[in-house]
């Protein structure tokens, strides 16, 4: 494939974090278990999803709020950005290698 396609597009992720909870907005190339990946490396963070909306195709997509869990030590938008910008490059790694 020549560089510059459609699935060579780096992953978009936007964290905002207020009053204990997040707005995620998630955008890369679609990977199979992507979504519950997400969201379990979200909800190990901490957080539970009170919202989200995800499509497939043909790029996965996640909108998602969620509510820190009472009690969890406190995490900043950027230190999920971070998280969940290692899943999608280890999901690159795995795809790469099959």
């Amino acid at each position: 494939m020549a560089s510059g396609g459609p699935d060579d597009r780096a992953p978009e992720i936007q964290v905002f974090s207020k009053d204990g909870q997040l707005q995620i907005h998630f955008c890369c190339k679609n990977k199979p278990g992507m979504l519950p990946d997400l969201m379990e490396a979200v909800e190990r963070l901490g957080f539970l999803f009170d919202e989200v909306t995800a499509s497939c195709h043909p790029y996965f997509t996640f909108d998602g709020v969620a509510t820190q869990i009472t009690g969890h030590q406190a995490v900043d938008a950027n230190e999920v950005r971070t998280k969940l910008l290692s899943l999608v490059q280890g999901k690159a790694c795995e795809s790469a290698s099959q």
